[in-house]
């Protein structure tokens, strides 16, 4: 009978570590870790061969100190929603649930300016030009703050 205690009370304890563990984050579709931290330009790529897609990963690549200046992140919503942030893999934002929130149909490219309100400022259905990016941030009234702070 001690046997049965004693597996029952191991029962008991699995049980219990089971139920109070934390669950793994579910992806968001929000963009709330960059709010008011980052410039958003996001990226909706259907096919990772499509040249828009190259071109806005090689404008960043080309003035990525300009880029950080301005805190810019660049996120890349692939096929099959796979999201990367400034080229690293990230498993914590919904691709998915951005292209919903953005319209962004999966078979078309389309690139977002997401300013550090959380707001769009600007859509292209090609890559954004570094010299249209930072024309229409800085004309912002928060960057232009930020200039005068620097």
């Amino acid at each position: 009978m001690a046997v049965i205690v004693d597996l029952s009370v191991y029962s008991f304890l699995f049980a219990f570590m089971t139920v109070s563990t934390e669950p793994s984050p579910m992806p968001t579709a929000t963009l709330d870790a960059f709010q008011w931290r980052n410039r958003v330009v996001l990226s909706f790529i259907a096919d990772e061969e499509m040249q828009a897609a190259r071109d806005q990963r090689e404008y960043r690549r080309k003035t990525l100190g300009e880029w950080r200046n301005r805190d810019l992140v660049l996120i890349e919503v692939g096929p099959r929603n796979r999201v990367l942030v400034d080229g690293k893999e990230n498993d914590s934002i919904d691709g998915a649930g951005l292209r919903q929130r953005f319209a962004a149909a999966s078979e078309k490219y389309v690139a977002v300016l997401v300013g550090k309100d959380g707001s769009e400022k600007l859509r292209s259905d090609r890559a954004i030009t570094n010299d249209m990016l930072f024309a229409t941030i800085d004309a912002m009234p928060m960057r232009r703050r930020e200039m005068r702070r620097k």
